[in-house]
């Protein structure tokens, strides 16, 4: 009898949804990981978030006191991309659960612009983030954002004093 039972395991399984629902988070955790390649290659073009958010999307972002819209997180993206270039995103864990994607990941980049009234160094910066979103149809609807500020500060500040030397 086990025998002609073990067949009908994987069917109840792909009837519950199972399989579709990983196809799902799959899905939701490739389309985070091309976010993120798009913001590292955008080159100072704002045209992914467009293609990203939804109309109300809201970040909330390291330091504001409340949700950013649409116009204020392409105003903070805008400092990033004006005060560093090359960036690079290492991935150490992803993880998908619903309509939620959590990655924790090292950013690199090169300080070549303004950021926050230092000059640029031309020095590459690392800083370890964490990022959780949640996506609705196939777009990023919210996100928590959190970095290392002190960390960045700290590699500004100390490029800043070697430039000086």
């Amino acid at each position: 009898m086990r025998h002609r039972f073990s067949g009908l395991i994987p069917l109840v399984l792909f009837a519950c949804g199972a399989p579709q629902h990983a196809t799902l988070l799959d899905q939701n955790k490739a389309l985070v990981r091309q976010f993120l390649q798009d913001i590292d290659q955008s080159q100072g073009s704002m045209g992914f978030i467009d293609k990203w958010m939804t109309p109300d999307f809201k970040s909330h972002a390291p330091g504001a006191t409340e949700p950013l819209n649409v116009p204020a997180y392409r105003q903070l993206v805008s400092a990033f991309l004006t005060g560093f270039s090359d960036f690079r995103r290492e991935i150490q864990q992803m993880v998908a659960e619903d309509d939620l994607v959590s990655v924790v990941m090292t950013i690199r980049m090169r300080n070549t612009g303004n950021f926050q009234g230092n000059s640029p160094t031309g020095r590459e910066i690392s800083m370890p983030e964490a990022l959780v979103v949640r996506m609705q149809n196939g777009k990023i609807a919210e996100e928590w954002l959190v970095i290392d500020s002190g960390a960045l500060e700290h590699q500004l500040a100390g490029s800043a004093r070697s430039a000086h030397r």
